[in-house]
């Protein structure tokens, strides 16, 4: 990627800008990447036009990674699976930016296939989500630069027994051996009896490899519930355990993705069995946030201090009276807590909405018919190629 760059001499008059001269200014190499690796994706997924040198600049692996961590703390986005797919930077939404609500183009295998029972977001990672189409197909797609691979069929190695599993997905990167990976765990139906909990099959998907494995089954006694939620290496979930009638423990469970194994359940913090319900794990920045209500009167919501799930890190962002949250529905699920002290609430698939704790106020971002439900997901731009990940 060194050398000596080429820069066009430009004018700009309204909103055209034009080449000016035939004869480019030259720059080396190193102070030109640093330019550039500074933009937004936007912007770069534009500059690849402008000659040969450039394109293949931007296009390359080593530069999309460059430009990732120059660019690690700007805005995530919501992506929410209407049709057409729509993006929003509800950061710059809620500050009053009309432009930060975009719609976006679904990959061609998506398209191509028109699902009968649609789509599920199950995890993002450095600007790549992965989707599961009519519960069996995989892709892999950047929404910011419109790639996307078809990844191997969704794993059948104990199909007599599927209906009586549900299914829960991860997808993250192992930094230390360098590769992307789905996880697929199938997790026993929970009948009359929750002590009736089997172990947790455990599927495993290398991108690098492109084939699937199986690992020795968890044996944990918990149900586990939503998708994984990566950071820093590891997936996450909220399990819960039967401890006597009507009485449940909560506690995280993390699955280290470079050794292929689940670390130590711990319990959430200011933990009370009988009063806990609801409780919801996710990311915000560089820590995991964890919203639940507590008896019938509380919601509240808590963070790390840094990434250590131990009970002793997290910190109370608020407690607030359930009524005061807004409308009533049956299911809720917290996507993020912003810089600006808000929430990004998913309810019941149906409506994304930004709550703020200390004002009691609400602001609307989307909503469908009750005839569709929505899948909803963060997602930071990049220009990680899907393609370009090692098969």
């Amino acid at each position: 990627m060194a050398g000596m760059y080429k820069i066009p001499k430009t004018t700009t008059t309204g909103r055209r800008t034009e080449v000016a001269s035939k004869t480019p200014c030259l720059l080396p190499g190193d102070i030109v990447i640093n330019i550039l690796s500074r933009l937004p994706v936007k912007n770069l997924i534009r500059f690849k036009s402008v000659n040969k040198q450039w394109g293949n600049l931007i296009s390359h692996p080593r530069f999309a990674r460059m430009q990732m961590k120059q660019c690690e703390n700007q805005s995530k986005r919501v992506l929410i699976s209407t049709i057409p797919p729509l993006a929003i930077d509800y950061e710059a939404y809620s500050a009053g930016d009309c432009k930060a609500k975009f719609k976006l183009v679904y990959p061609t295998a998506f398209m191509k296939k028109g699902p009968k029972f649609g789509i599920k977001l199950v995890g993002s990672c450095n600007g790549l989500i992965c989707l599961v189409i009519d519960n069996n197909e995989l892709i892999l797609w950047n929404p910011s630069t419109r790639e996307s691979r078809e990844l191997p069929k969704l794993p059948g190695s104990y199909a007599p027994d599927r209906f009586r599993f549900g299914f829960s997905f991860g997808f993250g990167f192992d930094a230390s051996n360098d590769a992307y990976k789905v996880v697929q765990l199938g997790i026993p139906r929970v009948g009359d009896d929750d002590n009736a909990l089997n172990s947790i099959k455990i599927e495993v998907l290398t991108l690098e490899s492109n084939v699937w494995r199986r690992l020795q089954d968890l044996q944990s006694g918990l149900q586990l519930s939503g998708n994984g939620i990566f950071l820093y290496g590891q997936l996450h979930w909220i399990g819960k355990k039967a401890i006597a009638a009507n009485l449940r423990s909560y506690v995280i469970v993390s699955f280290d993705l470079a050794i292929e194994k689940f670390h130590k359940a711990v319990p959430i913090p200011d933990h009370e069995e009988r009063s806990i319900s609801y409780p919801v794990l996710g990311v915000s920045g560089n820590c995991l946030f964890l919203f639940f209500t507590r008896g019938q009167s509380f919601y509240e919501g808590w963070i790390t201090k840094e990434y250590d799930i131990n009970t002793s890190s997290w910190t109370r962002m608020f407690n607030v009276g359930i009524d005061r949250l807004p409308g009533y529905r049956t299911w809720r699920r917290e996507l993020c807590y912003t810089k600006t002290g808000q929430v990004l609430i998913d309810y019941d698939g149906m409506e994304l909405v930004l709550y703020d704790p200390k004002r009691g106020t609400t602001q609307f971002l989307a909503s469908t018919d009750w005839g569709s439900r929505l899948h909803s997901i963060l997602y930071t731009e990049s220009l990680v190629s899907p393609i370009m990940v090692k098969k």
